[in-house]
């Protein structure tokens, strides 16, 4: 039973490292590294780094555009807001 219970012993030591140990080391993803990114050659998971980093910095936003990709390419700062209203007939572009 000795000889069992250490050859069962072992195997969940390594199924453990298999499945926790190495991922959180090699984390190609930079899932687990997100405050201090490592090149890694593979590309990141970016959906999942923006979502962290606005969670991490949350009195750094006051408000979201949300959208596609081309949300991304949008001026912000050409944009002028006459009233706080959600009507889009208050947005006036330069």
């Amino acid at each position: 039973m000795k000889k069992f219970l250490a050859k069962i012993s072992i195997f969940l030591t390594y199924v453990l490292l298999l499945q926790f140990v190495f991922p959180y080391m090699i984390d190609p993803f930079n899932v687990f590294h997100v405050e201090n990114m490592r090149f890694t050659g593979v590309a990141a998971n970016d959906h999942y780094i923006k979502t962290q980093h606005i969670l991490n910095h949350p009195d750094r936003y006051n408000s979201f555009m949300l959208g596609s990709s081309r949300v991304g390419a949008i001026h912000t700062d050409k944009i002028q807001f006459e009233e706080w209203n959600t009507s889009s007939k208050n947005l006036h572009w330069h």
